[in-house]
């Protein structure tokens, strides 16, 4: 609004009613679809808004950036780099949304994953069972769920997830040995959205009480871990900090405040420990406990939370950065436990063309690459390998 211009109570004409799936020009017609919108002010810098957020005056264009995956078929390809506007919508709650790796397809459409992909997911997660069951060590796939099927609620339009989305495929079609070995908090991270915010409002990740509930969830599926060692909710402490968000900054929005729930503080010793995150990085983690068994993690960014809860159960964490497993690793550390964990989304996140429908990316696991790979050789170092 310009100096001087009086607020006006009804929205301008330009704008599509909150919720609604908007007619345009080019024939969208999605219940999925209301993106943010770009305003071009006469003479000055665009600016990122919400529909509803601001008035159109004299002089103003106004240009949507719909969500190219709901353009009649027409999908974008894989975001290679950060998260661009484009590729940013708007919820409700003050809620913001990506589109990268073709979540919405994904998830809402069931679309991405097709025979062939299906078929070698199964393989490669069958292969890291047998061989971690081989050597008795026991093998969870943990998969982080997405912020749209957390707050599906949020999303314009309401859409409801897909029963024959990727993940769900996958386990359809898999063995029951295997089928054992998944970790899938969604339920979890639904319904404790009455008590407190699970999934950050501006970000890709989890809140830190949803990183709790994941913890929880993995820690109970594992037969090593007593039941009754697991944190409880009121051993949880709480901070507000300011979290720019991934996002938001995809968005031009600013840093909002935000409520971290966290384990109290505790010690530990990094033995290896990455700069920051990056692809193949490698994270030694050591506890106060060595009588406690060791754990192997293949991680994304989503696990850094988990760490320091899981370091009540386990004297040694190795971690590497990488959806794909290293065989030579888990030889090198004798773990009790492996976990590889994921977002959902990456079962199917390689769109290249739009006349591509098989898009999913398995994971291409390692005999004896670790060094190469990773820089570090074997065995790692620590108290626990001297």
């Amino acid at each position: 609004m310009q100096d001087g211009e009086e607020a006006r109570e009804d929205p301008a004409p330009d704008w599509t009613p909150w919720g609604q799936p908007r007619r345009a020009e080019e024939g969208v017609e999605t219940a999925f679809h209301h993106p943010m919108v770009l305003i071009r002010e006469a003479g000055g810098p665009a600016r990122i808004v919400r529909p509803g957020d601001v008035f159109v005056g004299a002089g103003a264009a106004l240009e949507w950036s719909p969500m190219l995956w709901a353009l009649g078929g027409k999908r974008p390809g894989r975001s290679t780099d950060s998260l661009a506007t484009s590729r940013v919508f708007a919820g409700e709650g003050e809620r913001l949304f990506s589109t990268i790796d073709a979540v919405c397809e994904q998830l809402f459409e069931g679309a991405g994953l097709g025979d062939v992909s299906r078929d070698s997911w199964i393989a490669a997660l069958e292969g890291r069972r047998a061989f971690c069951a081989a050597r008795g060590i026991h093998y969870r796939h943990l998969v982080v769920p997405e912020g749209h099927a957390i707050c599906a609620d949020a999303i314009p339009g309401r859409p409801r997830l897909s029963e024959n989305r990727p993940l769900r495929r996958v386990l359809a079609a898999a063995p029951p040995t295997l089928r054992e070995t998944f970790v899938y908090p969604l339920d979890d991270l639904v319904n404790a959205r009455a008590r407190q915010e699970t999934v950050l409002p501006h970000d890709v990740h989890v809140t830190g009480y949803g990183a709790y509930l994941i913890y929880r969830a993995l820690a109970a599926s594992l037969p090593m871990i007593d039941p009754m060692s697991i944190l409880a909710p009121e051993d949880l402490r709480s901070r507000s900090v300011l979290h720019a968000g991934d996002v938001a900054r995809a968005a031009r929005w600013p840093a909002r405040r935000v409520t971290l729930h966290e384990r109290p503080p505790f010690t530990f010793k990094a033995v290896v420990k990455g700069a920051s995150y990056r692809t193949h990085q490698v994270d030694v983690l050591e506890s106060e406990d060595s009588a406690l068994p060791r754990l192997v993690m293949f991680r994304t960014s989503n696990s850094a939370l988990l760490f320091p809860y899981l370091l009540l159960h386990f004297s040694r964490i190795v971690a590497v950065a990488s959806t794909e497993a290293f065989f030579d690793l888990i030889e090198s550390e004798r773990p009790a436990a492996v976990v590889a964990e994921m977002p959902e989304r990456y079962f199917a996140s390689n769109r290249q063309t739009p006349d591509v429908t098989d898009y999913g990316v398995p994971p291409h696991d390692h005999i004896d690459e670790f060094q190469t790979l990773t820089g570090h050789a074997l065995p790692l170092p620590g108290a626990r390998n001297e």
